[in-house]
């Protein structure tokens, strides 16, 4: 009988996206704004609120993929939402300490920025790590998941100095979280808009209209997500749930976060457990891409694995081709390193629709 095993770092990452989905999905389930129908029209006036807060913050984080690294500082980040769309900015300076029996401290400055439909975040540090006796300084780029405070990433330390330095990764995931110790300063507005399709008849019946005509219409949902996919003669069945921003006019962007699970049966199988992300336009057919995070094990061997995807999309129908890339030592065996993914997401429950700020009177 195979038996699906997750040690307790895997938990401990697990359980710090699930905080970042259910902060995402909660955000994106907000209730939506007045509407209004002036007299003698039936043309709609939606109003949503522009909300910014700057604070000093401590950091608390955990840096982990064969050694572990607890984190602790302060720094200065911007928690924005523009109707449905948050956004966020930190700057930050702090330290990490080996959590083993072996000392070494990291005194560390970065910065990173986070949110979009997708919840993308991308973010670069410095850290000059010593034992005492040597020391390295290595710069770590940062892509994964970010919402508000907080954001889970894969970063790799490229070493500037002392190459040999051993006890740390070259490779890790990375957890943090700003802690508000105090309020900077705050910014609300409150703005009326129009659809764009109500703009565009207004302007052909020559009634007065907002000289900006770029409404952003935004529909939040709950997903359950279904797929296959594989390479060759290696076959996997996935199976999900996620939070799901569309945006189907004048928009930049719409975005899939997920949880799922990735089976491969054959005669070695293989099971994974992935934290994903999706980014695609806000057309019914386009691009899409997302960098997912994947516990994979077999009992022999397990590892993260981080998988660029790229590929097209109809509405809610995705097909992606990734690239696994392991951050540790890992028998790919039925994994392989190429992956094609056909996947699907069914709607669960519909939160209330948004209109953002872009035809405005004031």
């Amino acid at each position: 009988m195979y038996a699906f095993r997750l040690n307790q770092n895997t938990l401990r990452i697990g359980l710090c996206w699930s905080i970042l989905c259910f902060i995402s999905i909660h955000c994106a389930a907000q209730p939506a704004d007045t509407v209004t129908t002036k007299p003698d029209s039936t043309i709609r006036y939606y109003k949503f609120r522009e909300h910014s807060e700057t604070r000093f913050s401590l950091l608390l984080g955990y840096n982990y993929l064969t050694y572990g690294f607890a984190e602790a500082g302060v720094g200065y980040n911007v928690i924005s939402r523009i109707g449905y769309h948050g956004l966020a900015m930190a700057a930050y300076l702090s330290s990490e300490v080996k959590t083993d029996n072996q000392l070494i401290i990291g005194p560390k400055v970065g910065c990173w920025m986070a949110g979009g439909a997708g919840g993308i975040a991308m973010g670069a540090s410095f850290i000059y790590y010593t034992d005492f006796t040597s020391a390295s300084l290595r710069a770590r780029p940062e892509i994964g998941f970010g919402i508000g405070p907080g954001k889970l990433t894969y970063g790799w330390n490229i070493a500037l100095s002392n190459k040999s330095f051993n006890g740390i990764d070259k490779h890790l995931l990375s957890f943090a979280l700003m802690i508000k110790l105090k309020k900077i300063k705050e910014t609300n507005k409150e703005h009326t808009v129009i659809r764009s399709a109500d703009w565009v008849a207004m302007r052909k019946e020559n009634m007065p209209a907002p000289i900006r005509q770029d409404t952003i219409f935004s529909k939040s949902r709950l997903v359950l997500l279904g797929g296959i996919g594989g390479w060759g003669n290696n076959l996997m069945g996935e199976i999900g749930i996620g939070g799901y921003i569309d945006e189907p006019e004048n928009s930049t962007s719409s975005g899939l976060v997920y949880f799922s699970i990735e089976r491969f049966p054959g005669t070695d199988p293989v099971t994974g457990v992935k934290f994903g992300n999706l980014m695609h336009g806000t057309k019914k057919f386009g691009l899409c891409g997302g960098a997912p995070m994947i516990y994979y094990t077999d009992l022999s061997s397990n590892s993260w694995i981080i998988r660029p995807t790229a590929g097209i999309h109809y509405k809610r129908l995705f097909l992606v081709y990734g690239y696994n890339i392991a951050l540790s030592k890992f028998r790919y065996g039925a994994v392989g390193y190429s992956n094609v993914t056909l996947l699907y997401s069914i709607v669960l429950k519909r939160y209330k629709d948004s209109y953002e700020l872009r035809n405005v009177y004031e």
